[in-house]
């Protein structure tokens, strides 16, 4: 509920005022009487008003550079409004020939503007203020922003050319910060790993328990346990002192350049799309546990999955496919799976491009919702 202000408490007084006798009343003649509360309320007040906003404004002009620009525009509207106040009193004293019985509708005018700038004033400085806010909440927001991105990898790593595997990220956040994630790393030699995840929330909250758990995941891998126990440990880590009740789809693989063999865990996370030459597209439709920080003391399992040169997985969260469009509609698996298929042999990027581009074909004009986040790693040819 907003405060009573003295407009809100002089209205009434000068609406009932013919009844109570308050501030003037109507003589047997017809002549207008002030009452000792026209002297004692409206011009002291209003004298007293003029003072003090005379005295504010010229304090902001006189210190501009400690008020700002705003500030101070605003001061230099209030002198200018207040001789107008002043003038139009004085006008109304020469117009209606100003006698005591009078004084309450000389006094109007100058009155009522006098309630105006008042009001004026005090929501133009909330306004200056809540702006002032804003614009810093804006600064930290883009900081965060800032920092979260720059805890990502590179999304376009630069591999050696005698490894057989391409990786390429892409991340869109729907605020200045998000929940989405990705990650990769060498465990050694001859093993990557690589994930992503979506946090249940999105702003700094979100990214705040996205920082987290990203370094707990990259901690415990690097430890070169398999991708269940890493979910095992980092689940339970993170279901200590969660009070928000935050958790975060994953999925996190490990491919053996070796042997070519992808070992990999799914946290309740969307399915990858799996494409291999000569095949129909499909998911990899193993989902071996809940999401992290979901259920306390929970196991995941894994799965394994041979691949060969020319196949590539497409990882992504769940913006792509529930990106929506005027009807309400959802972009759903089939697009997604329609512009992989039109795209199979093109490099990552080119499917990022490819993919944003038809979402925007389809939202159209719609905001976007959540967090937009993909991953592709190709198994090259090292024939060419």
């Amino acid at each position: 509920m907003q405060p009573w202000s003295f407009a809100d408490i002089s209205s009434p007084i000068c609406i009932s005022t013919p009844w109570t006798h308050l501030i003037f009343e109507v003589d047997a003649h017809g002549n207008i009487v002030g009452k000792p509360l026209f002297d004692q309320l409206f011009i002291s007040i209003m004298t007293v008003y003029r003072l003090m906003v005379t005295a504010l404004a010229l304090h902001r002009c006189i210190n501009h550079r400690k008020y700002g620009k705003e500030a101070t525009r605003t001061a230099v509207i209030l002198l200018i409004f207040m001789v107008l106040t002043i003038s139009t009193s004085n006008l109304q004293h020469l117009l209606m020939k100003y006698t005591g019985s009078d004084q309450y509708y000389t006094f109007s005018l100058g009155w009522t503007i006098g309630l105006v700038l008042l009001t004026t004033y005090v929501n133009t400085t909330a306004l200056i203020r809540k702006e002032s806010e804003n614009a810093a909440v804006e600064k930290e927001l883009r900081i965060g922003a800032s920092i979260q991105l720059s805890a990502l990898p590179d999304a376009s790593p630069a591999f050696p050319e005698s490894l057989p595997v391409s990786l390429r990220a892409f991340m869109k956040p729907a605020l200045e910060v998000g929940g989405d994630f990705y990650d990769y790393f060498f465990l050694d030699e001859k093993r990557l790993c690589f994930l992503i995840a979506d946090v249940s929330d999105k702003g700094i909250a979100a990214a705040l328990f996205m920082m987290t758990a990203k370094t707990m995941l990259k901690d415990h891998a690097m430890q070169s346990i398999s991708t269940e126990k890493v979910f095992d440990i980092v689940n339970q880590q993170l279901c200590e002192n969660n009070r928000d009740m935050m958790f975060a789809t994953a999925w996190i693989g490990i491919l053996d350049m070796e042997t070519m063999v992808l070992h990999y865990t799914n946290a309740g996370h969307t399915k990858p799309f799996f494409l291999r030459k000569g095949e129909r597209i499909r998911t990899l439709n193993e989902v071996h546990g809940m999401p992290l920080a979901s259920m306390d003391g929970m196991t995941y399992e894994y799965s394994e999955l041979a691949l060969r040169e020319g196949d590539s997985l497409f990882l992504y969260t769940d913006g792509v496919t529930e990106a929506i469009n005027p009807e309400k509609e959802l972009f759903g698996a089939n697009r997604v799976a329609k512009v992989l298929k039109e795209t199979q042999d093109a490099p990552g990027e080119a499917v990022f491009d490819a993919m944003m581009q038809s979402i925007s074909d389809f939202s159209k004009d719609e905001a976007q919702f959540d967090d937009i986040t993909m991953m592709h790693v190709k198994i090259l040819d090292q024939k060419q």
